[in-house]
């Protein structure tokens, strides 16, 4: 099920034909393949998550701790098991930094072992009106493909998809 598209301003947007013989099912498949190739966090071309998601990492100690997701990311809890073997929560004695947990002036870590559990979200809220015309034009362009029996060049969809979400990709390593 689409998160951020709907069938009716997909629908709309097309100029949608009931003629068509694409069922609601099909064209919602076309949403959903829209949303996950431009927000996927791993594999999307953006390389980030799209809407606010949901993420937990573990991480050896406090001072290793380096997210995946940092854009946007907002940190709903650290935990880690101190010296006695008992989980513990990390009080708001840090930032986060690029990614990164730092200390405040004046704290210091607390002794722990592993694993240190970051929960945390990530993604646009709400989702910026350029990637939803970027994703309706991907979904558009596999209903056009559908219904008109015809390929598309994908590195050509690719080289379009790159040039509207230009601003929004994360850079990668």
């Amino acid at each position: 099920m689409p998160d951020y598209l709907t069938l009716p301003l997909f629908k709309e947007g097309l100029h949608f034909d009931d003629s068509a013989a694409l069922t609601d099912e099909v064209m919602t498949g076309f949403l959903d393949a829209a949303e996950a190739y431009i927000g996927d966090p791993e594999n999307g071309i953006l390389r980030r998550p799209v809407s606010v998601t949901a993420f937990s990492e573990e991480f050896d100690s406090l001072s290793d701790v380096q997210i995946r997701f940092p854009d946007g990311a907002t940190i709903t809890s650290v935990t880690y098991t101190d010296p006695d073997d008992q989980e513990q929560t990390l009080g708001a004695i840090y930032r986060l930094s690029d990614g990164c947990l730092k200390l405040l002036p004046g704290e210091e870590w607390p002794r722990n072992k592993a694993p240190v559990t970051v929960n945390y979200t990530a993604g646009f809220d709400p989702v910026p009106e350029p990637i939803k015309k970027a994703a309706y034009f991907y979904a558009g362009t596999l209903y056009e493909a559908q219904l008109n029996a015809q390929l598309m060049d994908p590195e050509l969809l690719r080289q379009l998809m790159s040039a509207m979400l230009a601003g929004y990709r994360r850079p990668t390593i």
